[in-house]
């Protein structure tokens, strides 16, 4: 029988076994709670930025026959916030800094100004893409709840499309009057317009926003799902 040498005890050490390479994953702020959102934005971030606010600027071109019927006007504080809740949604998905959502709003704004919309429209868009931004940050942009309350916020930046025909009365009826729509239209317009419209529109931008984010998420669940977000 042979015999053992039970003194002989073979050593390996971890040089001796093949461990691939291994490395850390990328931390980023929305995957990592100590790394701030409030950092600053990248190309990419304004490419995307750039698109989506494209995209939603064609949504709230979508409301504006509604204009064209003084009794449908106010409709636009439904339809509006209902059509951008996909795209939004989309959009919140792929916001990893604070700025985006801001951007879009000040950028809105700022076209819907230039095109005759007055100055109000440019301050809403401004404060409440800002004030979205901020609600979003608040679930580092990964929290479909607080992206939905954030479009909520956000959307009722069109408020200031309304907001001249309350707050400038007199010269925007002046203006309507005087113009290629005439007294009539001016007329109908202010009748469903009154001095108190502004507060029952900003509820009615919130909530259809609510109602337009949950409509995208419905619709993009798997995305979301496939994102991350919860």
């Amino acid at each position: 029988m042979e015999r053992t040498d039970e003194s002989f005890r073979p050593t390996v050490t971890t040089d001796d076994l093949d461990f691939p390479d291994f490395q850390e994953p990328r931390m980023t702020a929305t995957t990592n709670p100590t790394v701030s959102v409030f950092g600053r934005l990248g190309a990419r971030d304004f490419v995307t930025t750039g698109v989506f606010t494209t995209i939603m600027f064609l949504v709230t071109a979508l409301g504006a026959p509604l204009s064209i019927v003084p009794v449908l006007l106010p409709l636009m504080a439904v339809v509006m916030p209902i059509c951008g809740g996909i795209p939004f949604m989309l959009f919140a998905a792929r916001v990893r800094r604070f700025g985006m959502i801001t951007i879009m709003g000040t950028v809105l704004g700022t076209l819907l100004a230039l095109m005759g919309h007055g100055i109000f429209v440019f301050a809403t868009g401004i404060v409440f893409g800002l004030l979205g931004d901020l609600v979003a940050a608040a679930g580092r942009y990964r929290s479909l709840k607080f992206n939905t309350l954030a479009y909520g916020v956000f959307s009722i930046w069109l408020l200031g499309n309304f907001m001249p025909i309350v707050l400038t009365r007199d010269a925007y009826y002046a203006k309507l009057a005087s113009g290629r729509r005439g007294v009539g239209y001016a007329d109908r317009l202010m009748a469903v317009m009154p001095d108190w419209s502004l507060a029952p529109l900003a509820v009615a931008c919130f909530v259809s926003g609510l109602l337009g984010a949950w409509l995208g998420r419905a619709m993009l669940r798997k995305h979301f799902e496939r994102a991350g977000l919860a």
